[in-house]
């Protein structure tokens, strides 16, 4: 990690976002990353019907695809850990859509496991 905010380079690590990287799979396949701020990077949570046609919707206005990232889990996704990864990663659009799985009983109480999809966009 950088540990200079004012010399920090396109596409280099910045943030510390956990485990999460271990399901983020790279599109932009060697192509040139942009820098991003973290205050550039909007975050859009849409409904798992729309997901695909946000998405399709973004790439008609000069969108690309930087990631994606799949995971599911019983706990909420962190949507300000989703925004330091796309700053880190070049992206300046997080659609996120969540698709409700089953529920899961642990011991005493239960808990709603989903599958969280984020696509990365970015120009």
């Amino acid at each position: 990690m950088t540990h200079d905010v004012n010399q920090r380079k396109a596409g280099e690590k910045w943030y510390y976002y956990g485990y999460l990287l271990a399901f983020y799979h790279d599109q932009l396949n060697s192509r040139e990353r942009h820098l991003v701020w973290l205050e550039q990077v909007l975050y859009l949570p849409v409904d798992e019907a729309k997901f695909g046609a946000t998405v399709q919707s973004l790439l008609a206005q000069g969108y690309r695809k930087i990631g994606f990232l799949r995971i599911r889990t019983v706990y909420n996704l962190d949507s300000f850990d989703l925004t330091r990864i796309a700053a880190d990663k070049g992206a300046q659009i997080v659609v996120e859509g969540v698709l409700p799985i089953r529920i899961v009983r642990l011991s005493r109480w239960s808990s709603q496991e989903n599958e969280y999809l984020c696509q990365f966009l970015g120009k």
